[in-house]
């Protein structure tokens, strides 16, 4: 695993041995939107992966870490909304077999972009919020890292969200009777699963057996109409402190 530096030319955070290609997820943008202490974080959360930034594309492309790296995810920043939407088919290519993601702040400049790249065939673009609890963007970051396609409901038009699936996170929010319909041991158990938590763990701290805890996790699983653990982990933090009536001890 690389260590973090501060480079006053813009280069990558983070050095990689050049006889081996890295899993690596980069950040394209100012340090103002993706701090030093951003990326300490997100490197912590992916053990494995290598952790970049740089200030644009062009200084990607000619780092000497580039050919060492494997990009998995490169996420652009608010400012490159426009360039995104103007060349989305050249990044695409550029970028061959990396998720193309965009990380922003301002919900308005996200929906723009949003129909304007998906009238130009552009569904392929993920969309991730910066501005949400530093949970829930990890947990976002884990599910595009396994390939799934995200993009928070608050970005899609009105009439769209009847055609498109819509991943955890915001469900609640069109479905507020999901909460009422879970236990209290059940709430202890996301709670439990949204820190990271094995069942095995959890099964010890709550007093069950492992088999009862993974029945919890698919009782909750199926009431709040989430796919995995993760996404009933996206969706129990999403909640916030609405979520937190069920005792975790």
């Amino acid at each position: 695993m690389s260590e973090f530096y501060e480079a006053p030319n813009g280069r990558l955070l983070g050095g990689l041995a050049p006889e081996r290609r890295t899993a690596t997820i980069a950040f394209v943008g100012s340090v103002l939107n993706f701090s030093p202490l951003f990326l300490r974080i997100i490197q912590s959360e992916f053990v494995g992966l290598d952790v970049s930034r740089v200030d644009t594309l062009a200084q990607l492309d000619g780092s000497p870490e580039r050919a060492a790296m494997d990009l998995r995810i490169v996420v652009f920043d608010q400012a490159h909304a426009d360039c995104l939407g103007q060349n989305l088919a050249y990044f695409r290519d550029r970028l061959a077999g990396s998720q193309l993601v965009f990380g922003y702040s301002d919900v308005t400049v996200a929906r723009k972009l949003y129909a304007l790249t998906e009238a130009a065939g552009g569904a392929d673009l993920r969309f991730l919020p910066m501005n949400v609890q530093v949970d829930v963007w990890i947990s976002i970051l884990r599910l595009l890292m396994s390939g799934q396609h995200y993009v928070p409901e608050e970005v899609l038009p009105a009439p769209a969200t009847a055609g498109i699936r819509v991943l955890a996170p915001q469900k609640p929010q069109a479905t507020p009777t999901a909460l009422s319909r879970l236990t209290d041991r059940e709430l202890a158990v996301l709670a439990r699963v949204s820190a990271g938590e094995q069942n095995k763990l959890i099964a010890e701290k709550l007093g069950l057996s492992e088999h009862t805890v993974k029945l919890h996790i698919h009782n909750a699983i199926t009431k709040i109409s989430a796919r995995n653990r993760t996404e009933a982990a996206i969706w129990y933090l999403s909640r916030g402190p609405a979520a937190g009536t069920g005792s975790a001890g």
